[in-house]
């Protein structure tokens, strides 16, 4: 385990009980980024030159679990079709390692996303779609309805599709959200 979590500490976030409760009408209208944090972002992104649709990539590059980290490669291939589409790309770097980075610094590379989960929250509801692998970070998509994203590598050796089912994750489905994207096992 990483140092930062303790190994005994075994209770984890159930989706389900977001999603139960938000059936039963409780008032949980989910989590929205507050207005100066989207103006904040849209700042950034005018800085950037974005004036056009864009996708996020939130990028997972940690030592703890590295086949659920993200595929760059893939990404930069993706970045370039989406580009020739008219479709920007920004990416949300993974702190624990910057390695990659030059691999990635053609493109805006939001640095405040990775140390600010408002600024986060934020550029994920501004995002067109938003893509990832399974991270923490994934419960500002999963929890926000203005948000739509794609997260892969869920499901590994790890974490087998049956106990994200059991939190209330399944396959191709967003339950909470009102402009979904979806979710990827494998």
């Amino acid at each position: 385990f990483p140092v930062t979590i303790h190994r005994f500490f075994t209770r984890h976030m159930s989706y389900k009980n977001v999603f139960d409760y938000e059936r039963q009408q409780a008032e949980f209208s989910g989590l929205k980024a507050l207005r100066f944090d989207l103006d904040k972002v849209n700042s950034w992104l005018i800085s950037q030159g974005i004036n056009q649709p864009f996708v996020a990539f939130t990028i997972r590059h940690y030592g703890y679990q590295p086949e659920r980290n993200s595929n760059i490669p893939a990404y930069l291939e993706f970045s370039e079709y989406l580009s020739s589409m008219g479709i920007a790309t920004v990416f949300i770097p993974d702190t624990e390692d910057l390695s990659y980075i030059d691999q990635i610094s053609k493109y805006p590379v939001f640095f405040a996303g990775a140390f600010n989960l408002y600024q986060r929250q934020a550029i994920y509801e501004l995002a067109l779609t938003n893509i990832f692998n399974s991270n923490g970070c994934s419960a500002l998509c999963a929890l926000n309805k203005q948000c739509s994203y794609i997260m892969s590598s869920i499901a590994n050796k790890y974490w087998p599709p049956e106990s994200h089912e059991a939190r209330g994750l399944k396959y191709g489905s967003q339950p909470f959200c009102d402009n979904p994207g979806s979710i990827v096992t494998g």
